[in-house]
């Protein structure tokens, strides 16, 4: 349970949580997709609650890529893209491009060749960018992805720093979760820590990676060296 929650985030702008596993990055995900509501306060968008917003204006705003998905019936991956179009749509006619809209997500994450399997027969990864490219047909305002690097491979990783790059220049607000310093370090714009019931902010990148800060929340079993272009690289030591 989060006790002290201090968050905002801006369109054009990567907002990296950090945070120890079980701290509760993914509560106050939910909390910001409207999906869990808090017993105190309010999540706002653009001044007004989010609660007060119909589906169809919040499924337009906010989605929510979670860590782990189970699907419980054997949807094709296809069919799960086109669910975004599906939650963006809600209260309106069906568009004519749906199709293309599917198309692009399914090219742009690379599962064309997986797109007519089962959900359910494919591996995690490629659940995971299946995931992603209904977010994207969706197209909300902010981008909601929770540890979105579990389960892919060092090629898919750079294509999802790829995207999140992308969807931040297209104006689109992404809120990454994340316990990787290092993927957080390339793209974070603002820097959040949630830790001991508390989210805090942590500044820009600077603030947030000097040492002094870096020391105080990972201690002294975070090892820090330099890559040969002089960028930080973060691990844990042995």
């Amino acid at each position: 349970m989060l006790s002290d929650v201090n968050f905002a985030a801006r369109k054009s702008k990567v907002s990296a949580v950090l945070g120890p596993n079980g701290a509760g990055k993914t509560t106050l995900l939910l909390a910001l997709a409207g999906l869990l509501e808090p017993q105190e306060g309010s999540v706002e968008l653009e001044g007004k609650p989010l609660s007060a917003l119909p589906m169809h204006a919040r499924s337009q705003k906010v989605a929510l890529a979670p860590q782990v998905e189970d699907f419980p019936f054997d949807f094709s991956v296809r069919e799960i893209v086109e669910m975004g179009e599906m939650a963006r749509m809600i209260g309106h006619k069906q568009a004519a491009s749906t199709n293309e809209a599917v198309d692009r997500a399914i090219a742009r994450l690379q599962i064309e060749s997986i797109a007519e399997s089962a959900i359910t027969q494919v591996s995690g990864g490629e659940r995971q960018r299946a995931n992603l490219a209904r977010l994207l047909v969706q197209n909300p305002d902010y981008f909601l992805l929770d540890e979105p690097t579990t389960h892919l491979d060092q090629q898919h990783q750079s294509l999802l720093v790829e995207l999140i790059q992308d969807l931040s220049k297209e104006g689109k607000g992404v809120i990454l979760c994340t316990h990787d310093l290092n993927l957080a370090h390339l793209i974070g714009d603002e820097f959040w820590w949630v830790g001991e019931q508390r989210v805090e902010p942590l500044g820009d990148k600077i603030k947030a990676f000097s040492e002094d800060s870096l020391r105080a929340r990972y201690g002294k079993g975070l090892r820090i060296g330099y890559d040969a272009d002089g960028q930080p690289v973060f691990g844990q030591t042995t």
